[in-house]
């Protein structure tokens, strides 16, 4: 039965590491990241003749981002024989291109409720294939309908040139997911520096460019903190080895070359943080958010808050479940 009226709220990620970006690898990328229960965003669509999700420019989508999301929404429609498509009525604030995900997890919402709408429960894989995400890592793919931990083995693909997801329009293969886990109620603070613009697609792509392909060396680095730190860290609940884990891949050589894209202001927040008490910083996607726990988070939240009084600090826990929907 067709349906008039959703909500969905998505919830954002940590994306901890790219795993894979060597040149003669089994797999291509991979990456390990889990989800966080705030800052959420809800969106409300209503069933219209005509896609319209103009409202998105109030939350940093760009005018292109807009146009391109319509015209996919549009080719699905007519892929799919849909009678009608979606207009988004109001979404709330979502940190966008700071590193936590939305785009991915607005994109998903647009595909499902459109299919909802018209009365139809798409398939879990389906919708992200259509919704042409995923380019380069399946953690947000994945958390926008588990929650928890997901650590994916990228693709298979290795003619694919090095490049980030959002010039990726349609993956020729969705990423393979390995590990699903639930994460340990540990505290998480987030800190995203006002002062420090986002890296432009194509500042990404340069970094890519000139990066890639890593030695086969900083992969196993990588690969190992993934699976014999951050992944056995958060099966035994050893907060401990998780933020040791984490320290680890941020010393990596990818995550060390997109930590430095952001220059000295960057490097001296995260090495004001340590100060502060922080046992462990990490630096989410390609930034600039930065994630931080710490033994004794509430007296660490508190000098961080004085510390930083301009810069947008968030005091979150990891999310074990999907997006929330609601009908009306």
């Amino acid at each position: 039965m067709a349906i008039n009226n959703i909500s969905i709220t998505v919830y954002p990620r940590l994306h901890l590491s790219l795993l894979d970006l060597s040149e003669n690898g089994y797999r291509r990328n991979g990456g390990v990241g889990f989800a966080i229960d705030t800052p959420l965003s809800t969106l409300r669509f209503e069933a219209s003749p005509v896609t319209d999700l103009g409202v998105l420019r109030q939350v940093a989508f760009s005018e292109e981002e807009v146009d391109k999301l319509a015209d996919r929404i549009d080719r699905i429609r007519a892929e799919h024989g849909l009678a009608s498509t979606i207009r988004l009525k109001s979404v709330t604030p979502f940190s966008r291109h700071s590193g936590l995900g939305s785009g991915t997890a607005i994109c998903l919402s647009c595909v499902e409720s459109m299919f909802l709408i018209n009365g139809q429960n798409a398939e879990r894989y389906q919708l992200q294939e259509l919704s042409g995400r995923g380019g380069v890592s399946g953690i947000g793919l994945n958390v926008y309908f588990d929650g928890g931990l997901v650590c994916d083995l990228g693709r298979s693909t290795k003619s694919a040139p090095f490049i980030p997801s959002d010039a990726i329009d349609s993956p020729s293969e969705l990423p393979l997911p390995l590990v699903a886990l639930p994460m340990p109620s540990w505290d998480i603070g987030i800190l995203i520096p006002r002062n420090i613009d986002p890296l432009t697609l194509e500042q990404e792509i340069d970094l890519f460019s000139r990066t890639c392909p890593l030695p086969a060396k900083s992969v196993y680095e990588m690969v190992y903190h993934t699976f014999f730190g951050v992944v056995a860290s958060v099966i035994e609940h050893s907060k401990v080895q998780f933020a040791s884990a984490v320290c680890a891949l941020q010393d990596c050589k990818w995550k060390a070359v997109e930590i430095r894209c952001y220059g000295a202001p960057m490097l001296s927040y995260i090495t004001t943080l340590k100060q502060l008490g922080c046992d462990a910083v990490g630096m989410s996607s390609v930034g600039p958010a930065l994630f931080f726990l710490a033994e004794d988070f509430d007296r660490t939240f508190s000098s961080i808050a004085s510390e930083f009084p301009s810069d947008l600090l968030i005091r979150t826990r990891p999310r074990n479940r999907g997006r929330d929907l609601s009908f009306d």
